[in-house]
């Protein structure tokens, strides 16, 4: 399963909805620098059939602040935080999916997971783990953290956020993983750009 996120253009949101991913995440978080608008958010929605939608928040945390978002712009999908509440994701939970975001300060932390995704477990659709936020890559992570990754994607739907080359796929997805965030980027003028690094990436899921 892939889900696409951060789509800030539609050249990127056409391609991933030309790959089929599950879920494309929109940051229409009003806090946050880089949210879309709720004009460009809607008319890129337009163009897409097939993906869920997915709206990603980061500052806003409380049921009553989010409940209206799902309602007016029509997301099958919510994105929390690291610092939702089990509370607000139990609310949001009877309205649309959950995606717990999680964003590691250390690979240290990894031990630390587990018992914060036993609380959420029931209410949460999937639970992504940003390592890409503090620039941690797959080379990064030893035989020891790999294999709490393991551990924790026999247990939960775990899918992952990090920088990694093409050719260190097959080791990612043996984890057992749900899924795997990517990311598009900046076009390089209105409507072209390259994705010569994700065709790669593309060109082994298909294998696979």
């Amino acid at each position: 399963m892939i889900k696409a996120s951060q789509m800030a253009n539609l050249t990127d949101a056409r391609y991933f909805a030309a790959w089929g991913v599950e879920y494309m995440g929109f940051c229409i978080d009003p806090n946050a620098a880089e949210a879309l608008s709720i004009t460009e958010f809607k008319a890129m929605k337009e163009w897409l059939v097939g993906p869920q939608i997915v709206g990603e928040f980061m500052g806003l945390n409380q049921a009553e602040e989010l409940l209206p978002w799902i309602e007016k712009l029509g997301l099958q999908a919510i994105q929390l935080g690291p610092f939702s509440s089990l509370t607000a994701a139990k609310e949001l939970a009877q309205h649309t999916q959950i995606i717990k975001e999680d964003v590691l300060e250390s690979l240290d932390d990894l031990s630390n997971l587990a018992s914060t995704y036993a609380e959420w477990q029931a209410y949460t659709t999937l639970f992504l783990l940003d390592l890409e936020r503090n620039n941690m890559h797959w080379k990064d992570l030893n035989p020891q953290q790999k294999a709490q990754l393991a551990e924790l994607a026999q247990t939960y739907p775990l899918c992952l956020s990090l920088p990694f080359e093409a050719s260190e796929l097959d080791d990612i997805l043996a984890l057992g993983i749900k899924g795997l965030s990517l990311k598009g980027g900046e076009e390089e003028k209105v409507g072209y750009k390259s994705f010569d690094e994700l065709d790669d990436i593309y060109e082994v899921l298909m294998e696979d």
